[in-house]
């Protein structure tokens, strides 16, 4: 084949006719390819979640579940503004908006507190130390007891009038008392090492003389 019958084999409609072929069926094929993964994705399809707070939990996940989204129970929660079984949290937030098929996580309310161990406080810590640990643990401090002893020092806690432990379970939330040093301690202790000093000065010498008498008396 000499190069005169090459080009003109090259530029034969045919030969154009077939390789246009070629590229629109590849074309098309990219192009299902394309849709389907923009089908399977949810390209540009969303749903936002409705605010499910104080809802129950089986109409929440009820109503979640007819809008294309899979729910579950992450958690369980305490909280006293709400009743037992209703929402108290959902992971994304309401109003979120998530594509069809997306896990919602929620967050259900129980009736049992949860509970939390009592620090070392009795005698090892002062009144706002102890309040602030107490508070941060989740408990309240409602009352304060005082005796005698170093001021503001915790000598114990209470919880309905009897001492708790280190180391104890105790629900949080629930109001306790410290018993507290007044103070009074220091000042009976100072009293009684003055009143001590003083009998010690006002003590009469009654060491024998070398003069053979007694002070204040003669022999």
């Amino acid at each position: 084949m000499n190069i005169k019958d090459f080009f003109r084999k090259l530029f034969s409609p045919m030969i154009w006719i077939n390789l246009g072929a070629m590229i629109l069926v590849v074309l098309l094929a990219l192009g299902f390819v394309w849709k389907g993964l923009l089908d399977y994705t949810n390209h540009d399809v969303t749903v936002e979640l409705p605010q499910t707070t104080g809802m129950d939990a089986d109409n929440a996940q009820r109503i979640l579940q007819q809008m294309g989204l899979n729910t579950e129970i992450e958690d369980t929660i305490y909280d006293s503004k709400l009743k037992r079984g209703q929402i108290a949290s959902m992971i994304p937030e309401a109003g979120s908006k998530v594509k069809p098929g997306r896990t919602v996580r929620l967050t259900v309310v129980t009736n049992h507190r949860p509970k939390a161990q009592m620090p070392d406080l009795a005698d090892n810590s002062s009144r706002r130390e102890a309040i602030a640990r107490l508070q941060a643990i989740g408990w309240k401090v409602s009352h304060t007891e005082y005796v005698p002893g170093e001021p503001d020092w915790v000598y114990q806690v209470k919880i309905n009038g009897r001492p708790v432990h280190k180391g104890e379970w105790i629900e949080k939330g629930t109001s306790l008392t410290l018993v507290v040093g007044n103070g009074t301690a220091n000042l009976f202790s100072d009293s009684l090492e003055e009143d001590s000093e003083q009998i010690t000065n006002d003590t009469y010498d009654d060491t024998n003389s070398d003069d053979g008498t007694i002070e204040g008396f003669e022999l």
